[in-house]
């Protein structure tokens, strides 16, 4: 039961996280009707996406079209596939590398350089220039672009990857040290350590383990007459 209900959890939330975000880049961000100068819903979806799968992308469909920054209703359909796609593929690029082998756990959690590499590429640069370009398009095409394509796509990227680097990023690592220091104290009860006995209680516990394993028991002690000497080298002839 629970887990029919993480994914429906995970999209609520995700929608309304993205939603109240998105309502605060416009009361405090929001410079252009199509530009702000930080957008943090980015680093909201990014971050959740990688955290919680592909049902935190889909909340981020659903927060973003439940706050329209524009009467246009093809337009926000359009901004809602460019800031879905902003961020489904770092989780699509991970999970690809998971599936062919590429990464493990480690990468996973962002704990190696390469791991950190990649994400840097394709969930702060990539995913945010394409978003860009692509929204700008929508916004230059349907009538509702104030400044130049070119322009306005940097100040798009400009927003989105900062939001990224200065929220989602963070948010992020913070999460997964979160569930390692979770598993690992999980771990940790499971299988307890078993703790070191000491002076007597040490020498009754190897007397024990002697006497419990019949191929570690000594034999009889030995005095130094009772071995055998080594005979003497022959003498020449």
């Amino acid at each position: 039961m629970r887990r029919s209900l993480r994914p429906i959890l995970v999209f609520l939330g995700t929608a309304v996280a993205y939603a109240a975000a998105n309502r605060l880049t416009e009361s405090w961000f929001r410079v252009t009707p199509e530009l702000s100068l930080l957008y943090p819903p980015s680093g909201i979806g990014v971050a959740a996406t990688m955290l919680l799968g592909p049902a935190a992308a889909a909340g981020v469909g659903l927060g973003t079209f439940l706050t329209p920054w524009t009467s246009h209703r093809l337009a926000e359909l359009l901004f809602t596939a460019v800031n879905v796609l902003e961020s489904l593929l770092p989780w699509l690029v991970f999970a690809s590398l998971r599936r062919r082998g590429t990464f493990r756990r480690a990468d996973l959690e962002l704990r190696t350089p390469r791991s950190r590499a990649a994400f840097f590429a394709v969930g702060v640069v990539a995913n945010t220039g394409l978003a860009a370009l692509a929204g700008n398009a929508v916004a230059t095409t349907l009538g509702s672009a104030t400044t130049g394509f070119l322009k306005g796509s940097v100040y798009w990227w400009a927003g989105d990857a900062s939001a990224v680097l200065m929220l989602g990023w963070p948010l992020l690592e913070l999460v997964v040290l979160a569930r390692r220091q979770a598993r690992m104290a999980r771990a940790r009860r499971r299988h307890p350590p078993w703790p070191r006995p000491r002076g007597p209680a040490r020498r009754r516990a190897a007397r024990r383990r002697a006497s419990s394993s019949p191929s570690s028991s000594p034999g009889p002690r030995r005095s130094w007459w009772s071995w055998p000497r080594a005979s003497p080298c022959p003498r020449p002839g």
